[in-house]
């Protein structure tokens, strides 16, 4: 079995084997599970919020590098491109027990889940070859086809992950 250098990747390489043997299911299985426990009596006075996972975290640090390179690509600056956009290609990963849960919700979707993955870090990797040729066509096709992976996932899984992990969310007032 070959493993990416990308963590994302070497985490579903990992746990590609499992998959097509079920052991994951059970695993999973088992975690939702214990995420699923009925709360102590005292436990049942709703909480303000929910605490944010981690991932929300990266995905703001990702909106600030979007827009950092939004902003570069704008001044043709192709040396500030090749600087950022790794950061969007290799970005931080949420600890393990939260991408249990997030697989978990994700379930079947998982095929889906990954190719959106995959779609952003191509286009990510694609950008950083492109402003290192200065090549400031091909960095604003690679920027295009972040964004479109990005959105992608984010309208396959935002609202029903919001939902999930945070609770509805209010209706607007009319």
């Amino acid at each position: 079995m070959t493993i990416s250098k990308t963590p994302h990747r070497a985490f579903f390489a990992a746990w590609q084997p499992l998959m097509g043997a079920g052991v994951l299911s059970v695993l999973l299985s088992s975690s939702c599970a214990v995420w699923s426990k009925e709360p102590e009596p005292q436990q049942l006075s709703p909480s303000p919020s929910p605490s944010p996972l981690a991932l929300r975290g990266i995905m703001q640090a990702l909106g600030q590098h979007m827009q950092t390179l939004a902003g570069a690509i704008a001044q043709e600056d192709w040396a500030l491109v090749a600087r950022t956009a790794p950061k969007v290609a290799e970005h931080q990963e949420p600890p393990a027990l939260e991408k249990i849960r997030i697989l978990s919700f994700i379930g079947t979707d998982i095929s889906k889940f990954k190719a959106h993955d995959e779609t952003t870090h191509h286009a990510a990797h694609s950008m950083i070859e492109a402003a290192e040729r200065q090549d400031g066509a091909a960095v604003i096709r690679a920027f295009a086809d972040l964004q479109t992976g990005c959105l992608g996932c984010h309208q396959a899984f935002r609202p029903a992950f919001k939902a999930h992990f945070y609770g509805p969310s209010p209706s607007p007032r009319q």
